[in-house]
């Protein structure tokens, strides 16, 4: 059974460095041999350096924050999918997975995901910037929200013979 989770406890996310921070540690290049990330909604090419990709992607988040006049607050949400290692165990179909995943969340925001393969088992790390490029409003963790696209991934996952299981986080925001 698959789990998911929100990194998304209260205070965290705040600082200036957050979407830097965190898109720096979900495309460390040790997780991704493979180099399985995408980034949505980012202008320009496509940047195949994980390293590179991520200053990219958080300099843009926080050019759009700033557009919108929302540089304060949290900054970016993230949320992770574990699969346990019998249940799947290709990179190439969690890549799909999670390809399927950040369909989500790529009409409103700027989002990056990377399966990171440096563990005995495979993991999907979502990270969207809290501020929408379309229209500046921000993603407010509500739990309307946060169940909406827990009811999609279930659904994703259901052809693939996967159940997802949420893991509570009392102090997710």
């Amino acid at each position: 059974m698959a789990i998911f989770k929100t990194a998304n406890k209260k205070g965290k996310y705040h600082d200036d460095e957050a979407r830097y921070d965190i898109l720096r540690y979900i495309l460390q290049e040790y997780k991704l041999p493979h180099r399985c990330f995408m980034g949505y909604n980012f202008p320009g090419l496509m940047i195949e350096d994980p390293t590179r990709a991520a200053a990219y992607y958080a300099a843009c988040m926080d050019t759009t924050a700033a557009k919108f006049n929302k540089s304060n607050g949290v900054k970016v949400r993230q949320f992770i999918v574990s699969f346990a290692s019998q249940e799947l165990e290709d990179y190439r179909i969690a890549n799909e997975i999670a390809h399927k995943l950040s369909a989500f969340y790529r009409m409103e925001y700027e989002m990056v995901y990377a399966v990171h393969e440096d563990t005995g088992n495979l993991n999907i790390h979502i990270v969207i910037n809290s501020v929408s490029y379309v229209d500046g409003h921000r993603y407010g963790g509500t739990r309307k929200e946060h169940h909406a696209f827990l009811n999609y991934a279930k659904a994703v996952l259901r052809p693939y013979g996967i159940n997802l299981w949420y893991q509570s986080n009392k102090e997710t925001v």
